[in-house]
């Protein structure tokens, strides 16, 4: 019952994250949309382990922030120099006004900002090893020895997952 608890909790708090980095309306909430989805589907393609998983996540994270909070809010500043209302002038009249965007307050980055470190701590804070894996993997300390129990018949169970990782079988050993 516990994993069913932090499983909702887990989704909740990452459609929450994803809906923060994404902009409300418009043509800029298609493309971010678009974006975050392409990327997650790359990230879950991979088939990394749970580190370059997190770190995929949290460039992702991290750049759907930047982009959002830094460079957006930059642009839609009500109190913009000179060049960001001609290169808002400029953006509306090449999209035909489609690209949209309302400034938010300059405390709502900071909160985005702490909203997203606390989500990734609590990502890093969930278990690493599952107990029940969906694709069982051989034993790494186990070795395999044969009659003789010479030293360079030896081979680990991880030898032998590595080379089923590269597509090739393992050879079997020549008994003598």
């Amino acid at each position: 019952m516990s994993g069913a608890i932090v499983l909702v909790t887990l989704f909740a708090a990452g459609a929450q994250a994803l809906n923060l980095l994404i902009p409300d309306r418009g043509l800029l909430h298609g493309v971010f949309a678009l974006f975050v989805f392409t990327q997650l589907l790359t990230i879950g393609a991979a088939g990394t382990n749970r580190v370059g998983a997190l770190r995929s996540l949290v460039v992702l994270l991290g750049s759907l922030f930047v982009l959002r909070f830094i460079v957006l809010e930059g642009l839609y500043a009500t109190e913009g120099s000179t060049l960001n209302r001609i290169l808002r002038t400029l953006m509306s009249g090449a999209t035909l006004g489609g690209i949209s965007y309302v400034a938010n307050a300059p405390i709502t980055g900071y909160v985005a900002f702490f909203t997203l470190v606390l989500f990734v701590v609590g990502l890093l804070l969930l278990p690493c090893e599952s107990s029940f894996p969906l694709v069982a993997r051989p034993a790494i300390d186990a070795v395999a020895v044969d009659r003789r129990g010479s030293e360079d018949a030896r081979r680990t169970a991880s030898d032998v997952a590595r080379s089923f990782d590269h597509g090739d079988p393992p050879q079997p050993r020549r008994m003598e």
